[in-house]
């Protein structure tokens, strides 16, 4: 594919219509430094300032020099970077939170109102396959958003529609650890796949179709009960058990960052379906409230901290 191909589909798809100024990940494998490059060479075009942030997570031996070279890469583009190194004891998701958190203060110093990142499609594929075999809810298999506002902040993944195959063979950092099967995604992408795929070659088809069936269900329920008041127990209680299942997850949805186990979900139910009066601790500083026939989720106040 041609640069240009890529650039017309950001385009069409206004990605950054709402945004002057964004930050890039930039891990140094091949997506994020072909993103870089059509982000770099056509900031006019898409009428934005770049500017790069990189964590050396200090697990190889070419860690540091990576960092040197993505330095001189900034460089000799004239474009700012900030970089800083992992701390603590080592995990995917711990390394991916820290990311986040770093990303976000530089965000919140330099006045950027985006996040891009290099996801691509086989990033996708990975992921609703990972997804369904730990067992997550439906709504969860839909994998990675185009683009999602958390913490207000905006999460843009340009990339996502392509697949790694489309990107040319521009010089980038071949991380050897992608080939080991520590980890599950590993796993998944070294092993299980290749596997799956000599039963059914079109499979990374079906996942991604699978995934934007879901959601489109997903955008059909949000639609079609915008006039249904889910927070006021008796009208969600008017409904079978099914509908309040499906209505009540679909209310969850606006709390990105909340992702209740199946578990936890029904203890929810519960609490709706027992209590008068009630407040309990959710995760990610949630909470749920109830009071007689209505409920709300929010975000745990100081003094609900102070008082508990």
């Amino acid at each position: 594919m041609r640069d240009q191909d890529f650039l017309n589909h950001f385009l069409q798809k206004e990605y950054f219509k709402k945004h002057s100024k964004v930050l890039l990940a930039l891990s140094g494998g091949l997506d994020s430094m072909f993103l870089f490059q059509l982000l770099s060479t056509y900031q006019n075009e898409l009428e934005i300032e770049l500017i790069l942030a990189h964590v050396n997570h200090k697990q190889r031996r070419e860690s540091d020099w990576e960092e040197n070279e993505l330095r001189k890469l900034a460089d000799a583009a004239e474009l700012p970077i900030y970089i800083t190194s992992f701390l603590g004891d080592f995990s995917e998701a711990r390394a991916r939170e820290f990311r986040y958190d770093f990303f976000r203060k530089i965000m919140k110093e330099i006045g950027a109102t985006a996040l891009v990142t290099a996801h691509h499609a086989d990033d996708q594929v990975e992921t609703i396959l990972m997804r369904l075999i730990r067992g997550s809810r439906l709504r969860y298999l839909t994998g990675i958003k185009e683009s999602q506002v958390v913490d207000g902040i905006e999460i843009i993944r340009p990339l996502l529609h392509f697949h790694k195959k489309d990107f040319p063979p521009i010089v980038h950092f071949e991380d050897q650890t992608n080939q080991e099967n520590t980890y599950f995604r590993n796993r998944i992408r070294n092993r299980y796949l290749p596997e799956l795929e000599k039963e059914n070659p079109r499979l990374k088809s079906a996942l991604l179709d699978l995934g934007r069936e879901i959601s489109d269900y997903q955008a059909t329920i949000t639609e079609l009960s915008k006039q249904i008041d889910v927070e006021d127990l008796n009208e969600l209680f008017s409904y079978s058990q099914q509908t309040q299942g499906i209505l009540l997850q679909n209310y969850l949805n606006q709390f990105p960052d909340l992702n209740l186990t199946k578990a936890q979900f029904a203890e929810v139910r519960q609490i709706l379906a027992t209590k008068s009066q009630y407040r309990h601790s959710l995760k990610n500083g949630y909470e749920l409230i109830k009071e007689y026939q209505r409920f709300q989720i929010c975000k745990i106040s100081p003094q609900a901290d102070e008082k508990e």
